[in-house]
């Protein structure tokens, strides 16, 4: 499954300024040497240069309006394509060649195509929610499972003993690589894996609101993408991500945030499968967050010598122990869904 899948493209926008869309593109490749250029054969087509070397040409596709979800269609005109710069990492396979070799060989990507199995529901994240927070806005109770107000917490951290054993791990998986690049912003863009742009907008694209991703458009690899398109079953080439973009209002400067990000959709046969999901509640979120700002901040001091006490008992804290700060907000995410192609 996805054996033809190499690259991501993930659209992060981040504000209009002066009638310009700006927006950061993530440029992901898949968990596996960067060195290796796509198996000639794969897509039967001619062998792509390795993304060590590869030097991408992006260009912007707008969706305008938002009454379907955004679809590639393989028509040259829609969605509107429109060409946008980036600054070239330069330096990106000089940087990639040091980190590697700064692991002394332990980069091992044996079997790294493949995603580790899902873990139990018993190690999942857990998150206790603080009474800051409950009394920051009318709070009635957790909206998902792994959100707890019970004592559970207060007993994991009270009964917890240090790991004298800890595993440690010999090798390292280039995907492993490739999350610690992402975590320095920095590195991460003078790696290749983080591009800003901006593009300036026309009047019509998003009066109702509409959707904006970003494709390759180096000449090879727009073969190569064509080509996966006609064996579905193997995944694309390269998936790419759709921001889903507000109403904008003529010469309004705004913020702008995608906290869910959307698989772009292609046509095949002219049919498209939508795939299922709740989307009142994923557009609800969207409209909500769509600015970028937390809606519940919340914060606390220490009000006791037990710093896990949430209300004084009795006993006074004796150091200065700072002020916790907490949000609701949401990260941005993206919207894993079947997708054809």
């Amino acid at each position: 499954m996805d054996k033809n899948y190499r690259y991501s493209i993930l659209v992060f926008p981040q504000k209009v300024e002066d009638n310009r869309l700006h927006f950061n593109i993530v440029f992901l490749p898949r968990n596996r040497d960067p060195f290796l250029p796509t198996p000639t054969g794969v897509l039967a087509t001619p062998s792509a240069i390795s993304f060590a070397d590869l030097i991408p040409q992006f260009e912007a596709k707008i969706v305008p309006g938002l009454e379907e979800l955004p679809v590639d269609n393989g028509n040259p005109t829609l969605p509107l394509p429109k060409a946008i710069t980036v600054d070239t990492a330069t330096k990106k396979a000089a940087l990639l060649q040091a980190i590697g070799t700064s692991f002394g060989g332990q980069i091992n990507n044996t079997g790294a195509d493949k995603a580790e199995a899902p873990k139990p529901v018993s190690q999942t994240v857990r998150k206790y929610l603080p009474l800051s927070y409950r009394n920051a806005f009318n709070f009635t109770g957790p909206r998902h499972k792994n959100a707890v107000t019970d004592d559970s917490y207060h007993c994991a951290m009270r009964d917890a003993t240090p790991n004298l054993n800890p595993k440690t791990v010999d090798k390292l998986s280039w995907g492993k690589v490739f999350g610690y690049i992402m975590r320095q912003p920095l590195l991460a863009k003078a790696c290749g894996f983080v591009y800003s742009s901006s593009v300036e907008l026309e009047p019509a694209w998003f009066e109702k609101g509409g959707y904006l991703f970003v494709d390759l458009a180096n000449a090879d690899h727009v073969a190569i993408q064509n080509n996966s398109w006609t064996m579905p079953e193997d995944g694309a080439f390269v998936k790419r991500f759709a921001a889903r973009i507000p109403k904008l209002k003529a010469g309004e400067n705004r913020t702008l945030f995608a906290p869910v990000l959307f698989p772009v959709l292609h046509s095949f046969g002219g049919v498209v499968t939508e795939p299922k999901a709740p989307w009142d509640a994923i557009f609800k979120e969207m409209n909500a967050y769509d600015d970028g700002f937390a809606k519940v901040v919340h914060s606390n001091q220490p009000v006791s010598l037990n710093l896990l006490a949430e209300q004084y008992d009795g006993a006074h804290p004796v150091h200065e122990a700072g002020i916790r700060l907490g949000m609701c907000g949401r990260w941005q995410r993206i919207l894993m869904m079947p997708a054809s192609g």
